[in-house]
């Protein structure tokens, strides 16, 4: 599981996002980048601002930190938005729930 991630899908997750992760796993959801197969969504996580802002990027392991998890990927910039949302809306407010894929 990556660093500072909790296992599983959040409490109070909306309809909407549940709805959308039964489509993905059942390969029905249509996405740019999403190829239409099924998914297995064993190993979902969640983690919100709080956690990625709490992450020592020089301390972390490299070999442990998932790619995503990198601050100098592609991913910047969803950090970057998550940062923005959570100066508006404040840090436990927002989350990225994703699954890593066996």
């Amino acid at each position: 599981m990556p660093v500072g991630a909790t296992a599983g899908l959040p409490d109070h997750l909306s309809k909407r996002a549940l709805e959308d992760l039964a489509q993905i796993s059942n390969g029905e959801l249509d996405l740019p980048g999403l190829r239409q197969e099924r998914y297995d969504l064993k190993y979902p996580f969640w983690l919100t601002w709080v956690d990625v802002a709490a992450i020592d990027w020089d301390e972390a392991p490299r070999n442990v930190l998932p790619e995503w998890a990198d601050p100098t990927s592609d991913w910047v910039l969803l950090f970057d938005l998550m940062r923005r949302l959570a100066d508006e809306h404040g840090g436990d407010n927002v989350r990225l729930v994703a699954w890593l894929a066996p």
